[in-house]
């Protein structure tokens, strides 16, 4: 079903949060309608952050977390990353809708380094996730029909933090379907920058461990706050993916 040239006003606990979102297809709406519910524990960590930071949110889908983080910290400035074009091209209606002059996107992906890589569509229908890059592999191992097969620009953490003006500390959101290992393998350098990390953990193909011990050397520790938030949403994901906040301690 779709609802044309719908736009919804999106609420949290019954109280408009000052921001709309197009909801044309029965995605958008979902995530429309679910993005209060969805992932409490997200929105817990985007309230926290500090004023006259930045957040890099890598897999940016439609804009959901991006949109909330700009209205509501508006001394923040987001850099939104979704390498589906039907998304980014929504992504960037939506940045449009609320006037929002503090959200950059861009139509790429974040990995290891700066490339062309092969990117399989899943499915292109406009909110849809689980495409995958490189190979047409999701995060349970499994193969995939791909729908088409495309090119992505890919850039690294370090190469696109040297490029940001001002440096300020950095919130880092990842959610990747599968390819965290490949962000992560990116940040060397300028890991001192991150503020905190919440990271979308899929443990078929990527160990909790693996992903604490590099948090670790960064000098980041889990979040006992954030990730015990209830309802969390690895609750409804049956315990795996699983999201994670790191934070710095001070």
């Amino acid at each position: 079903m779709f609802w044309k040239n719908k736009i919804v006003d999106c609420a949290g606990k019954g109280k408009p949060l000052g921001f709309k979102m197009h909801a044309v297809s029965n995605m958008e709406k979902y995530r429309a309608d679910t993005f209060y519910t969805k992932e409490p524990e997200t929105l817990v960590w985007i309230d926290g952050f500090k004023p006259n930071s930045i957040m890099l949110d890598i897999g940016a889908n439609i804009g959901v977390y991006s949109l909330y983080c700009a209205k509501t910290k508006p001394t923040i400035h987001v850099y939104a990353f979704e390498p589906l074009r039907e998304n980014f091209t929504r992504l960037v209606d939506n940045i449009t809708l609320n006037g929002l002059s503090n959200i950059t996107p861009f139509n790429e992906a974040m990995g290891k380094c700066s490339m062309l890589a092969k990117f399989f569509v899943k499915s292109s229908g406009v909110g849809d996730s689980g495409s995958q890059l490189h190979a047409p592999i999701d995060e349970n191992g499994e193969k995939i029909k791909a729908e088409c097969e495309r090119q992505v620009l890919t850039t690294s953490f370090d190469r696109f933090v040297e490029m940001i003006p001002n440096k300020r500390p950095i919130y880092l959101k990842i959610d990747v379907d599968g390819h965290e290992m490949d962000v992560l393998e990116g940040i060397s350098f300028h890991a001192p920058s991150l503020e905190g990390v919440l990271i979308e953990v899929n443990a078929h193909k990527t160990p909790i461990s693996t992903v604490t011990g590099i948090m670790k050397r960064w000098g980041l520790v889990p979040d006992a706050r954030i990730n015990h938030v209830k309802p969390h949403s690895s609750e409804r994901r049956g315990g795996n993916p699983v999201n994670i906040v790191f934070t710095r301690p001070y």
